[in-house]
């Protein structure tokens, strides 16, 4: 695996390639993003399948956040306040009257702080790792919280390690938001075929935010729990923005086991990613709005991308039931692990 740093604007660009597979990986400082996954189709023909901006700037000052490490709590917290140990905290609202991937400024628009670049023996799997650490206060949430994102680069796989800890009782629930494609980019993902390992999901109000109610997936017409085309599911149930509960997870034994959440194919391409992780949940997106998000200078169009956001339940914090899981303590250390391994399938 080689590795390039290049300085990109004001922040740095880190290139990573396997050249066997011709498979490789872009990164930034600026919000800790994934910036450019290259894959070879069943041809051979090698393209994007994630969506980015062509600058730090662009990252500033464009929505969407393509690929992004979101926080300090991804998805929406209902009214933009939350009650912790008697105290009530009010944060910036940046979605209607909610907080939205971690406010105005989040974690997504911080530049971060390249901590370090390790190649394990064999030299066939890279470890990048980047910290920020956020000021108690910060977007209205207590504590001073050092988080660190460690990607992990092998051929034809990537993944990411968060961990974080805090000065002071605080929440957390971090993600990245890749958009994926594995036709290639700018073309609908309706020919997908998508598999959750997920038997319920969360059911939303008008403005997004889950309203604490659960439904069996089957209820609804929106079960993959067999393989199934994602237009089928756009007809019949709708564009998709829910969390969905993953079914491994209640049989995890340490908090560091990775379970299957999810299978997506393209059958036009070939491209094949398989996604385990540590978490609870998946937010599945189905790219609803981007008609309203320029993509390296060209319009992106709806359901040109869907959205795997590994992570714990939206508004936890708001869901008594759900409380205790995004909840951070001085002495203890969070963790989420999440891997997306890539086939070709012929």
């Amino acid at each position: 695996m080689d590795v390039i740093q290049e300085n990109w604007g004001n922040s740095k660009l880190i290139i990573v390639k396997d050249l066997f597979t011709n498979f490789s990986v872009k990164f930034s400082t600026f919000g800790a993003t994934l910036v450019d996954i290259q894959l070879p189709d069943r041809n051979g023909d090698v393209s994007s399948v994630i969506y980015s901006h062509s600058s730090p700037e662009d990252y500033k000052n464009k929505v969407g956040y393509f690929g992004a490490s979101v926080g300090r709590v991804a998805n929406r917290i209902g009214n933009a306040k939350f009650e912790l140990d008697g105290e009530i905290y009010s944060l910036n609202k940046n979605n209607g009257k909610h907080c939205l991937h971690g406010g105005k400024k989040g974690f997504s628009y911080k530049e971060w702080v390249l901590e370090g670049i390790r190649h394990d023996s064999t030299k066939n799997n890279v470890r990048i790792t980047f910290q920020y650490i956020s000021p108690d206060g910060e977007e209205g949430f207590p504590g001073q919280m050092t988080t660190q994102i460690t990607y992990i680069v092998s051929p034809m796989s990537i993944g990411w390690e968060f961990t974080a800890s805090t000065t002071k009782p605080t929440i957390v629930n971090l993600t990245n938001h890749a958009y994926w494609n594995l036709n290639g980019l700018h073309s609908s993902i309706e020919s997908h075929d998508l598999t959750l390992y997920a038997d319920s999901f969360c059911i939303n109000d008008d403005s997004c935010l889950p309203t604490g109610e659960f439904r069996n997936v089957d209820e609804y017409n929106v079960d993959f729990r067999e393989k199934r085309k994602i237009k089928l599911a756009l007809e019949q149930f709708g564009d998709i923005d829910n969390n969905f509960f993953l079914t491994g997870y209640q049989f995890k034994k340490d908090k560091t086991d990775l379970f299957l959440a999810a299978e997506l194919w393209s059958p036009l391409s070939g491209r094949k990613m398989v996604v385990e992780t540590t978490e609870p949940c998946i937010q599945i997106y189905t790219g609803n709005f981007m008609g309203n998000i320029v993509a390296n200078g060209i319009k992106c169009k709806k359901h040109s991308a869907i959205c795997l956001e590994t992570q714990k339940i939206p508004n936890a914090i708001n869901l008594p039931e759900f409380a205790d899981s995004v909840i951070l303590r001085p002495d203890e250390k969070y963790y989420h692990k999440t891997v997306h391994t890539f086939s070709i399938q012929k």
